[in-house]
């Protein structure tokens, strides 16, 4: 789990993305006391492009969808790392997508695919919008844009100190052990 602070940022409108060379599925979420503002979609190119154009057409279509909403947070899921042979792929839409949160100087913040699941309480990528539904009453037309609002959740959470990394929790116990 990464995180790439800037102090100056606010979990106000949050900007979740499941990454994907294939297609990149987005969630703006923002917060209200009278209703949270959820905007979901799913980026994909028309016809197979190198990986270079593929990934710098998916970058340019979510700055054009997300920009007017002006993201105070960005919070992508990591790679999973049982893919070895997309690595480079999925590498080149990361660093893109950290291109895009440093360019606009917005806070980034990257959780592993486990660290969403078990903060939304998911055993797996499939049951992810169903536990969504149950814990917090919405739907989604896909498993891609459900990760993408999971994502944005857990980034709260994380960046609210809710959500700690295995070190974090690991360090705790250590410290709880040493003390009593």
């Amino acid at each position: 789990m990464v995180t790439y602070l800037n102090l100056k940022g606010t979990t106000e409108r949050v900007l979740g993305i499941d990454p994907g060379t294939a297609n990149l599925a987005y969630c703006f979420f923002r917060p209200g006391k009278d209703g949270d503002l959820i905007v979901t979609g799913k980026i994909g190119t028309e016809r197979p492009l190198p990986v270079g154009l593929k990934v710098e057409a998916l970058i340019t279509q979510l700055a054009a969808y997300v920009e007017p909403w002006s993201p105070t947070l960005v919070v992508k899921e990591g790679p999973a790392y049982g893919m070895p042979m997309k690595a480079v792929e999925m590498g080149r839409i990361h660093q893109a997508i950290d291109r895009f949160a440093f360019e606009r100087g917005i806070p980034l913040i990257e959780l592993s695919p486990q660290s969403i699941r078990s903060f939304i309480g998911s055993k797996s990528k499939s049951d992810t919008k169903l536990r969504l539904f149950q814990k917090y009453g919405v739907e989604f037309r896909s498993e891609d844009e459900a990760d993408a609002y999971a994502t944005a959740r857990a980034g709260i959470a994380r960046w609210n100190g809710e959500l700690k990394t295995a070190k974090e929790k690991a360090a705790e116990k250590r410290a709880a052990r040493k003390a009593g």
